[in-house]
């Protein structure tokens, strides 16, 4: 799990992760055989974001995530809910793709 905080979009409705992290984490993703998810908070404060999302990794295609491709993976009431999604996108989506392979 990757934490990303940040204020608010930018001017093009993007937020920007480096380039240099994506690869990290892709390495790490790769070299550990586990899936990592990227959660992003945008706005309010670090501690307590006005917008969740819950985002795998391979989901990412670049260092430019727009509004729109988040907004798949935004997340009501994390505090309750953060426990039971992570567990269903590992249950129907990771094990799913590892028993197919």
């Amino acid at each position: 799990m990757e934490c990303k905080y940040r204020s608010g979009f930018d001017r093009a409705d993007n937020i920007t992760v480096d380039d240099y992290q994506l690869h990290r984490y892709r390495l790490i993703q790769r070299e550990s055989r586990r899936k990592v998810l990227v959660a992003i908070g945008i706005g309010g404060k670090p501690d307590s974001p006005q917008s969740f999302y819950l985002m795998p990794l391979d989901s990412i295609e670049g260092e430019n995530i727009s509004r729109a491709a988040l907004q798949q993976f935004l997340m009501s009431a994390p505090a309750e809910n953060f426990a039971p999604h992570v567990a269903d996108y590992f249950r129907n989506k990771v094990f799913q793709k590892k028993r197919q392979s």
